[in-house]
């Protein structure tokens, strides 16, 4: 996670600038995506504990970390212009970073095989 995080300061800083807005933005969205992950994954980590089910959310992750990283390409223009430096941060990070960050949160142990 803390390279997910890494990677979306990167991907905002040019539109954004490394500011503290950037910053606090992204960790603010994955501090919160993992603890909604983490909450859903505590009450299906004892109905799917398969070694699958885990892989299977990790590749999920990845592929929806892929599609919103195609997107903002296109996203992050509008937002940018369309937002301040304070907000624009947070409405990018949200719209590109909760969704595949939850879903890791989702794993938050191994299954026992």
């Amino acid at each position: 996670m803390l390279i997910v995080e890494v990677i979306g300061i990167r991907v905002l800083s040019p539109f954004f600038g490394n500011t503290i807005f950037t910053v606090s933005s992204v960790i603010s969205v994955i501090l919160l995506a993992l603890s909604c992950g983490y909450y859903a994954g505590g009450k299906l980590a004892d109905r799917h504990a398969t070694l699958e089910y885990f892989f299977g959310l990790i590749f999920l992750s990845g592929l929806t970390l892929l599609a919103f990283y195609s997107f903002g390409k296109f996203l992050l223009p509008a937002v940018s212009s369309k937002f301040s430096i304070t907000v624009g941060p947070l409405v990018s990070a949200v719209l590109l970073f909760l969704l595949p960050a939850a879903f890791l949160g989702r794993c938050p142990r191994t299954p026992s095989n």
